[in-house]
């Protein structure tokens, strides 16, 4: 049985990362198992800012990529305490 949704993210939730769009928790759920198998990531908060629903993070990011370790800049947009939006660059 596949693990369930992210709870995190709302229902419909999107995400952006490697010039790739990811809509709604089980095309995330998908994303984040591949991602998690190909590039078996660790990440590490280096700064965060938060302006009201808005949170800006710096993550290193290492894992089994070429140019690892990297930081990443990870915008979040927040709807009733879950994630609405994720753009990773």
């Amino acid at each position: 049985m596949p693990p369930p949704p992210p709870p995190c993210f709302t229902t419909d939730a999107a995400v952006h990362d490697e010039n790739r769009d990811h809509a709604g928790r089980e095309a995330i759920r998908a994303w984040v198992a591949e991602t998690s198998r190909k590039y078996r990531p660790t990440f590490t908060v280096m700064r965060a800012s938060v302006d009201g629903d808005d949170v800006q993070l710096a993550v290193a990011v290492s894992g089994q990529f070429p140019g690892s370790p990297v930081t990443l800049d990870y915008a979040l947009r927040l709807r009733g305490g879950q994630i609405s939006t994720l753009t990773i660059e």
